[in-house]
């Protein structure tokens, strides 16, 4: 028997933490665009939540190699009348390519000879670039910050450093988990 059974947008956060000097790791769920969803129970229990015919389920997210990160997508929530609520997660791969941006294509520092181009261009971003011998480190940092509370300043990654002055040039795409289907 169910209290109620709601649908909406659901994002899983994963994250490291101590609990008594142990580094552990912790997970949360939560659900945003919430609607109640239409549902139906027989004598024998069984649940069956009805749902819009979609052949994908659009979902997105990152998992870093420690095991901390998110995962957004369509969910179900049910609120039964004993015991814990149930939560079902629809998650498929990205068939289409993927879409970055950058925002500053230009970056250069002031009374030196540094200068570093960046372009997005078919789903990877393009860096070149010289600095100066005069600067000490220069880094290119991917954040990926979905704009979660819970997640504070999301994930950064640097995807390049030089020490010193010198000319560099690296291309970033994203990559695709595989989920396999255990149907």
């Amino acid at each position: 028997m169910l209290k109620g059974a709601y649908q909406g947008r659901g994002i899983i956060y994963s994250r490291m933490g101590r609990l008594e000097g142990d580094v552990r790791i912790g997970s949360d769920f939560d659900m945003s665009q919430v609607n109640p969803a239409t549902y139906v129970s027989d004598e024998s229990g069984s649940i069956t939540v009805e749902r819009e015919a979609q052949s994908e389920f659009p979902c997105s997210g990152i998992v870093t190699s420690t095991g901390e990160g998110y995962v957004i997508g369509p969910a179900f929530e049910l609120d039964p009348v004993k015991g814990q609520n149930i939560v079902l997660m629809f998650l498929a791969a990205k068939t289409t390519p993927y879409s970055v941006s950058v925002e500053k294509p230009v970056l250069a520092i002031s009374n030196q000879e540094s200068v570093v181009t960046l372009s997005s261009l078919g789903g990877e971003v393009r860096c070149l670039g010289k600095i100066s011998g005069g600067s000490k480190v220069a880094r290119i940092t991917l954040s990926r910050n979905p704009g979660l509370q819970a997640l504070g300043e999301g994930f950064n990654e640097t995807l390049s450093e030089l020490r010193g002055g010198g000319m560099f040039s690296f291309t970033w795409k994203p990559v695709t988990g595989r989920l396999k289907n255990l149907s």
